[in-house]
């Protein structure tokens, strides 16, 4: 990991910058407020291991799993557990499948998949918005670059001149 990309993501939360312009020193903050990436997510972030070691929790190993576990995906069972919920608010209980609702909860999302942003999603984003999320599938396409092309054209032009 190369310290110096590291220190120009701190920037702005360590309080450097902030710090460059209480004590005038303009040369500094200008350079600091030209290192500092505009737009935030387009900004470096370097995981540190350290930190997601010790920020994990499993409550099974320490004994507290007494709550129901939510999945992070649907499953076939959790579309079953939906159409006995249903059945249940057809059957003017509202209660009962309240309770089963919270005895087994459903999940999270239909995939279990961070990065997936629905088409409806991306198709209804503003155009600079699109072509940021599909720029992923245009880095394989190419342009091919004809150098003589130009020339061609130019004969063509002085050719139809000479003609008429």
């Amino acid at each position: 990991m190369n310290p110096a990309i590291s220190s120009i993501n701190d920037i702005e939360f360590s309080g450097r910058l902030s710090s460059a312009l209480n004590q005038q020193s303009q040369q500094q903050f200008s350079l600091l407020l030209a290192m500092l990436e505009q737009n935030y997510l387009d900004r470096l972030h370097i995981h540190d291991d350290a930190e997601a070691a010790s920020a994990a929790f499993d409550p099974a190993s320490s004994g507290l799993s007494c709550y129901p576990v939510t999945p992070l995906k649907a499953e076939a069972r959790d579309w079953q557990q939906l159409g006995q919920i249903n059945s249940m608010l057809g059957d003017k209980r509202p209660g009962d499948a309240r309770l089963y609702q919270i005895m087994h909860p459903g999940p999270l999302s239909l995939r279990n998949d961070s990065m997936h942003i629905d088409e409806d999603v991306i198709n209804n984003s503003p155009l600079s918005a699109q072509q940021k999320l599909r720029k992923p599938d245009n880095t394989d396409k190419q342009l091919e670059v004809d150098e003589t092309g130009l020339y061609e054209i130019l004969n063509q032009i002085h050719a139809s001149e000479q003609a008429a």
